[in-house]
């Protein structure tokens, strides 16, 4: 994708490593995460804010104000998003709000997934989701995982969920029971 700024040189992100973040924010549904992460990384990708600040020699774009995000069925918000990007490579993108949120409803079986946290933080490296302060994560009519950090290794497919160092905010799972009969 190409941003032509008229102020600043063109900006290139690289459309397939950022549509492929977008894409694992939710990857809590694990059964169909990898047919549907080839779905969907080509769809376009939507960014909205009041503001953009582009550091093209830092490898940094930062989004202010009201940021939503869309890809396909994939929705992100928050206050702020900052994507670092050197030689237009992703190496992080960082999402924080009051909360920052993000849903998205499983094409196949129309199930809403919907997490938030105070901060969602992908590192494209380690091939990690964190989300930072009051996390949450709920599958409509399965579960709710909630703490103070959750952590999801997209390669190894676990989730690490932590409490805060006080325990004031403890690790939550609530499993919500099936009641449709066969």
């Amino acid at each position: 994708m190409t941003l032509a700024l008229p102020f600043l040189s063109t900006v290139v992100i690289n459309k397939l490593t950022l549509g492929t973040l977008l894409l694992c924010v939710l990857v809590f549904s694990l059964p169909a995460i990898s047919a549907e992460r080839n779905l969907e990384k080509n769809d376009a990708i939507s960014i909205k804010a009041d503001q953009l600040l582009v550091q093209e020699k830092q490898g940094i774009s930062r989004y202010q104000g009201n940021v939503e995000v869309q890809q396909g069925a994939l929705q992100l918000a928050g206050d702020q998003i900052e994507i670092t990007h050197p030689n237009n490579q992703l190496q992080k993108i960082e999402i924080s709000g009051n909360p920052a949120t993000f849903e998205r409803i499983d094409p196949q079986t129309k199930t809403l997934t919907k997490g938030q946290a105070k901060t969602i933080r992908y590192v494209s490296k380690t091939d990690t989701l964190t989300f930072i302060g009051d996390a949450q994560v709920a599958e409509d009519g399965k579960h709710k995982i909630s703490g103070a950090k959750l952590v999801y290794d997209l390669q190894q497919q676990t989730l690490q969920a932590e409490s805060d160092a006080q325990n004031k905010e403890r690790v939550e799972v609530i499993l919500i029971p099936n009641t449709q009969t066969p």
